[in-house]
């Protein structure tokens, strides 16, 4: 019973740096565990619908995730740092954070709807862009009340939701499916589990959303707009995939974008880590930059680097060599002719990885505006890239130009951080050199 009462406490605590990045990993490592049935029936889907009906759904979730583009705002990443280094008003931060959000979101969701009809060459797409809309709208609400989590390192709860998100996804998932394989069917399914993780969420932050009028405060949604409009402007560049997507609609098939997106999906699985390393380091980082422990800041740098960099080498190795046969077995033949552009955006892991990391110690410093120019300039350059290489390769040229935009970008970022932060991106001595020494 001791050893149960240990572990539980170990689960839902947080004691020091060590421990608490321990218990977060768990608990991020159990959320992606719960995301493996998502994947599955992803997989199910994917043989299911064929290249060109799962095309068609790509590039309306695509369309839809422009939403994401003006009401994103980078105001998640700004609150997970504000709560974890201010938890004494991280009510007026999440009021701030979430009126910032949802009226744009509001907004451009029905701009996104009108403006579809003019801008895409499919017309059966144009009739499913509401359902990716509701899922783009719930899953923005979902992925800020998750961000709010986070800032107070209660991944538990995240967890929580992901688990009863994933599992009605699973549940009607293979339902929906088995009786309407189309891509309108899989956009329902995709729909029902974001509002289901977003009415979750809302569910267990109940009391704090409760108070989204009386902890309202003027200064304080200015101060996040003030810190979190240069990441808005940066995040456009992680939108670079929908912009492929429509780019690829402009001069290519459904079923080639059917290719790309599955491709990218395999490969986007991955990305899973370093979004769990960094998200399980940040808090801790945010509140060592705080307090201005230089030690402390540097050890979870390196630490954090190193093992980015320690699971995306092997993964990228792997996947080039073994690149047919996985997506044979797990996707069909059908998919064989995305091998190039799956082992294309393998190789991007080397840079993506140890960026993510990077990208952290950006948003601790409060650094968003000095990196700015480099997410405009590699975003106009994935664009040209697009422009020049889509008619010619398809999308084999769509995977380098987001490569060459990725490996530019987080390299140039690198170089500016090294600037502010002392960190070595190859120290893998810090393992053994602090075993014995408090980091907190």
């Amino acid at each position: 019973m001791t050893h149960l009462s240990s572990l539980k406490n170990f689960l839902s605590t947080n004691r020091d740096d060590k421990q608490t990045i321990a218990k977060n990993l768990f608990w991020l490592f159990a959320t992606q565990g719960s995301r493996i049935f998502r994947a599955i029936l992803m997989i199910y889907a994917a043989r299911v619908l064929g290249v060109a009906e799962y095309g068609v759904f790509s590039y309306v979730l695509g369309l839809a995730g422009l939403v994401l583009l003006f009401s994103d705002l980078g105001v998640g990443e700004i609150l997970v740092r504000d709560v974890a280094g201010k938890k004494d008003r991280r009510h007026e931060y999440f009021t701030a954070s979430f009126w910032i959000r949802i009226i744009p979101t509001l907004i451009f969701s029905f701009v996104i709807i009108f403006v579809t009809p003019h801008i895409s060459n499919f017309k059966i797409a144009v009739s499913l862009i509401f359902l990716g809309i509701i899922f783009t709208v719930f899953d923005n609400l979902r992925t800020l009340i998750i961000s709010y989590l986070r800032g107070l390192q209660k991944m538990e709860k995240e967890t929580l939701i992901a688990g009863i998100m994933n599992l009605v996804f699973l549940g009607f998932g293979f339902l929906i499916l088995l009786k309407y394989p189309r891509a309108r069917g899989l956009l329902m399914v995709y729909a029902l589990s974001a509002a289901t993780g977003a009415l979750a969420g809302a569910f267990i932050i109940r009391k704090t959303l409760a108070g989204i009028f009386r902890n309202f405060k003027k200064e304080v949604v200015i101060e996040v707009i003030k810190n979190s409009w240069p990441i808005a402007v940066f995040g456009i560049f992680g939108l670079m995939f929908n912009i492929d997507l429509i780019m690829l609609g402009w001069w290519r098939t459904p079923a080639e974008i059917g290719l790309y997106s599955a491709g990218h999906k395999l490969v986007n699985f991955s990305y899973n880590l370093p979004v769990i390393l960094a998200t399980a380091f940040f808090p801790a980082l945010s509140s060592a930059i705080h307090s201005n422990n230089k030690k402390r800041e540097k050890w979870l740098n390196e630490v954090s680097i190193a093992v980015s960099l320690a699971f995306a080498f092997p993964i990228m190795v792997l996947g080039i060599i073994f690149a047919e046969p996985i997506i044979k077995i797990i996707l069909g033949s059908e998919y064989v002719a995305s091998v190039t552009a799956f082992r294309i955006f393998l190789i991007a892991l080397v840079f993506n990885f140890p960026g993510t990391a990077i990208f952290n110690i950006v948003i601790a410093h409060n650094r968003q505006k000095q990196i700015l120019k480099q997410g405009i300039v590699t975003f106009g350059l994935n664009i040209g890239l697009n422009a020049l290489l889509i008619p010619y390769i398809g999308i084999s040229g769509a995977a380098l130009g987001t490569l060459i935009s990725q490996a530019v970008l987080n390299v140039w970022i690198w170089i500016e951080m090294r600037k502010i932060s002392e960190f070595k991106t190859f120290n893998w001595r810090m393992f053994t050199k602090m075993h014995n020494q408090d980091i907190g």
